[in-house]
């Protein structure tokens, strides 16, 4: 009878749990009925890019106050929105005109152009998320994973698609070796309020991560958010007036950076090992400045190799600094295996790329003699071209190593 009795709660306990889990319709109908909800918002935004859509590890992570305000006049969906980063310096914004770009002592300021050329803040991203997965076009697999606290939808995109989202999902038409898109959502399930989402970009295809804390809902009305409450007295360029602006800092900073003292930071390569500038060595230095997203870096690498190996290491030093700060080595040591590069690289410290390249340049390359002068500074890289470029950054190292001086190409 006991027995009897145990097998009958066992199975009344697995019929419950079963009829509590919701199906991934159910969570993205009320995920999305939350969200409409939201008028505007303020949240800190952790972003985290993984170089393949199956790393584990990340390559950079990026941690910005958003302001998020729903725009109803604009006819696709698109939201208004300012992103600050840590020190409270503008990264980005958004208005119903403009585009708005943080620059060192400047913004940059750009027509909107349908918001193509960036992405939704988090709120808009999941509610047009929800509307894509609930009357999919195409082929996806909806798939409930219970993490506790928390219900997650995992959403492949098969028959090689990628969805990207700018205000109606935007579908690229891909070869069936592609990976095409997959999309990850978790929501609260007290609140049922999303709190993650995974998404697939780029050609070829990174993962991105995007997580919410410190949530403001509704803080403040739609009709009082104004972007340029945020800019700080900062002066706003457009167009031929921010070119010539930014060629005008950009002479002037490295005309300032040739003549200042050369930076005194012990960098810790990806290896293990560490390199300073001021290490006492006579050798001539080459530093390179990338990035792991830097599709021109990329087409340099095969260059910068040959340049690499062609000098003995007792009178050339090469070294790199990668622009990822925060980041997991790893990562960022299987992201160059993949590319290929063979310099030995660095994590940015938060000041040793900045001063030279404070508007995060890449790719770059810069040559610094035996007597710590810099020699050659050469900003981008030809990659139409590469032997053009190539032979003047062995022009500036030969010329270093002859005690002969060399003109920037900036």
């Amino acid at each position: 009878m006991k027995r009897i009795l145990l097998v009958g709660a066992v199975l009344i306990c697995s019929l419950w749990v079963k009829a509590a889990t919701p199906t991934a319709e159910e969570i993205l109908a009320k995920t999305l009925e939350n969200v409409r909800g939201v008028h505007t918002a303020r949240y800190n935004l952790t972003e985290r890019l993984f170089y393949m859509p199956d790393d584990s590890l990340y390559i950079r992570e990026d941690v910005r106050r958003v302001v998020e305000c729903e725009n109803p006049a604009d006819t696709l969906g698109l939201p208004v929105y300012v992103s600050l980063k840590g020190n409270g310096a503008l990264y980005s914004a958004i208005d119903p005109e403009y585009s708005f770009f943080g620059r060192t002592g400047y913004i940059e300021r750009t027509r909107r152009r349908a918001q193509s050329h960036t992405w939704p803040p988090f709120y808009n991203r999941v509610m047009h998320l929800c509307e894509y997965l609930l009357n999919p076009a195409g082929n996806i697999t909806l798939n409930v994973i219970d993490r506790g606290d928390q219900w997650e939808i995992d959403a492949p995109v098969r028959g090689g698609k990628m969805i990207c989202f700018v205000g109606h999902p935007r579908v690229l038409e891909m070869s069936p070796d592609d990976i095409g898109s997959h999309f990850g959502l978790r929501v609260d399930k007290s609140t049922m309020m999303p709190v993650w989402v995974s998404y697939l970009s780029n050609l070829p295809q990174s993962r991105f991560e995007e997580s919410v804390s410190d949530v403001e809902l509704n803080p403040f009305a739609p009709e009082t958010f104004v972007v340029a409450d945020y800019f700080s007295g900062v002066p706003v360029y457009e167009g031929k007036e921010e070119r010539e602006k930014y060629k005008e800092w950009r002479k002037k900073h490295f005309a300032e950076i040739e003549k200042a003292p050369l930076p005194t930071d012990t960098l810790t390569l990806l290896d293990g090992t560490q390199v300073s500038l001021t290490d006492g060595n006579d050798r001539v230095r080459v530093i390179i400045f990338a990035t792991t997203q830097c599709g021109v870096c990329q087409g340099a690498f095969p260059s910068i190799n040959r340049i690499y190996e062609s000098y003995p290491a007792d009178s050339v030093q090469f070294f790199g600094v990668m622009r990822e700060s925060v980041a997991q080595p790893r990562a960022v040591l299987d992201a160059l295996a993949k590319s290929n590069l063979r310099v030995p690289m660095a994590l940015n410290n938060g000041r040793f790329y900045e001063h030279f390249y404070p508007n995060g340049f890449s790719p770059a390359i810069i040559v610094v003699d035996r007597n710590g002068k810099i020699t050659l500074i050469q900003s981008g890289f030809n990659v139409m071209n590469p032997e053009e470029t190539e032979s003047r950054i062995r022009t500036a190292i030969d010329r270093a190593l002859s005690g002969i001086d060399n003109q920037s190409a900036n």
